[in-house]
């Protein structure tokens, strides 16, 4: 996903159970459907948690949508994921 279709994403486009995610507009305009590994619902899992589950998924204490250089790369370190490179998103991993 790039960074605009991620600090794009609100509650109401996740679906954990079916484990998949609707982006409204893609790069060329259009919505499509990602599919979620078990490493993404855990963490969207623990987001939903931590909101009251709709608006933006993505969010500061008070309720503003972050955009994903503010808290991609510490996600990746978090997860544990090693030699994650996304230069979309401008972060590296920085274990490994």
């Amino acid at each position: 996903m790039s960074r605009s279709e991620m600090s794009g994403l609100d509650w109401e486009d996740v679906d954990l159970f079916r484990r998949f995610l609707r982006v409204k507009r893609g790069k060329n305009g259009e919505s499509r459907y990602v599919r979620l590994n078990s490493v993404a619902v855990k963490a969207l899992t623990k987001l939903k948690e931590r909101s009251d589950g709709t608006g933006a998924v993505i969010r500061n204490p008070t309720g503003t949508a972050l955009p994903p250089r503010h808290w991609f790369p510490d996600a990746v370190e978090k997860a544990g994921i090693e030699n994650f490179h996304c230069t979309a998103c401008g972060t590296h991993s920085r274990r490994g």
